[in-house]
């Protein structure tokens, strides 16, 4: 079924722009796994070097944090969050 996906804005630029996408799925997991075979660009985003999903990708269905097992149903939306952090070392000095 299709499965409306939101990207976030940091994204945007690996799927041409697009802000939705609609992907074909029957769990959260295809959803992810076919909305990187459509943009490939998101991969990297997504998954690690052994095809796990990163643990800073939050999956959220119709607005509720799911799991990737979740199942899907005609009219859900999934949307993800990607948790990023770093920074630089600052040393302050009087």
């Amino acid at each position: 079924m299709s499965i409306m996906v939101r990207i976030p804005s940091l994204l945007h630029q690996q799927t041409k722009g697009q802000k939705v996408v609609d992907v074909t799925a029957n769990d959260a997991l295809e959803c992810l796994n076919n909305l990187g075979a459509q943009s490939p660009g998101l991969q990297r985003w997504l998954y690690g070097k052994q095809s796990e999903l990163w643990s800073q990708v939050h999956i959220f269905i119709n607005g509720e944090q799911a799991s990737v097992g979740e199942l899907l149903k005609y009219g859900d939306e999934l949307s993800m969050t990607l948790v990023i952090a770093g920074g630089i070392e600052l040393v302050w000095q009087p």
